[in-house]
This record gives structure tokens, C-alpha cells and sequence, in this order.
């Protein structure tokens, strides 16, 4: 995760890409929640039983090889 969020600070340092701190911070934190998410999501079958249990639709997060 740190290094998703340091690889996008850097780009957003050499590019510019937002120009504007709030912005850079706020994309970075969304950025680094999200593979936090993702990771912790993949890696752990009882977090993917409570996300599949407080979501509102029944929907599979389970990862098939078909």
C-alpha cells in the first residue's frame, strides 16, 4: 500500500497532475484505502464474510478459477 501511495506522490510531484495539496491528499488517501481494501479483501476469508454479510444485496466475493 505505501508504495502505491508513494509511487502517486511522486508522479503528482514531478507531473503536477492535481496541483493543489488538498487534492494530492485526498487522492492519496482514497488511493491507499482502496488497496488496503482490496489486499485485506483477497487475503482474508473473515473479512469477506463480514463485507458479504452488511452488504445489502447477496453478492459472491469469492474468487473462482472457472
Amino acid at each position: 500500500m505505501s508504495g502505491v501511495v508513494y509511487g502517486g506522490l511522486q508522479l503528482e510531484s514531478r507531473y503536477q497532475v492535481l496541483g493543489h495539496n488538498a487534492g494530492v491528499v485526498i487522492s492519496l488517501v482514497t488511493l491507499g484505502a482502496s488497496v488496503y481494501f482490496v489486499v485485506l479483501l483477497g487475503v482474508s476469508s473473515e473479512f469477506r464474510e463480514t463485507v458479504n454479510r452488511n452488504l445489502p444485496t447477496k453478492v459472491s466475493l469469492t474468487f473462482r478459477n472457472q
